[in-house]
């Protein structure tokens, strides 16, 4: 600790005071960023990727859909655009977000869902795969 440094007690993100003649400076540290909104699933069986996941993804144009069913959770797995099995995520004009229409997948896995939810606890895993957690979801819009 350099001279003229002190300990404030203060918490909430304050880490000193430093004294500078006659004022006292209180350095303070900004909160984290808050987290970018959760991925929604519509009741079409679309879903959307924000700007941030789909960059945290290395910005693919397709994925693989993977589903595990034990745990009722929908996997994103960034692919290449021949994989046979990879559906594409699509832009649409003037937003920043991804689609992947995933109709026949949530069909053949028997996801419904009776409105849009968006996904609470969306991370992406060590092995870069999107994990969305279908018992961890909200409504959103009107419903």
């Amino acid at each position: 600790m350099t001279s003229g440094d002190q300990k404030t007690g203060l918490g909430d993100g304050i880490d000193k005071a430093l004294s500078y003649k006659t004022s006292i400076f209180i350095k303070f540290r900004p909160p984290p960023p808050p987290s970018p909104p959760p991925p929604p699933i519509a009741k079409k069986g679309e879903i959307l990727v924000g700007a941030v996941a789909f960059e945290k993804l290395g910005k693919p144009d397709t994925a693989v859909l993977l589903f595990d069913k034990v745990n009722s959770r929908i996997g994103l797995l960034p692919a290449n655009r021949h994989a046979s099995n990879a559906y594409p995520l699509k832009i649409k004009a003037n937003v920043r977000y991804r689609m992947v229409r995933a109709n026949r997948f949530c069909r053949h896995h028997g996801i419904k869902v009776d409105r849009t939810v968006a996904f609470c606890n969306a991370e992406i895993d060590g092995d870069g795969i999107l994990v969305l957690d279908l018992k961890s979801t909200r409504g959103v819009g009107k419903g």
